[in-house]
């Protein structure tokens, strides 16, 4: 009985602390990642494209 009572403790306290978490940050964070990096992919096929190989 103990251990189902510490189980529906602990997902409680996991349930609350996600729920205090700041998702609309998160997602701002994604977004702005994925971003950089779809434009770091654009510029790598343009320059591709253009025959710039780096070097």
């Amino acid at each position: 009985m103990r251990v189902a009572l510490v189980l529906v403790a602990a997902l409680m306290a996991a349930f609350v602390a996600i729920g205090s978490v700041d998702l609309s940050r998160i997602a701002i964070w994604a977004v702005d990642a994925q971003r950089d990096f779809q434009n770091q992919m654009a510029g790598a096929i343009r320059a591709l494209k253009s025959g710039d190989m780096g070097l």
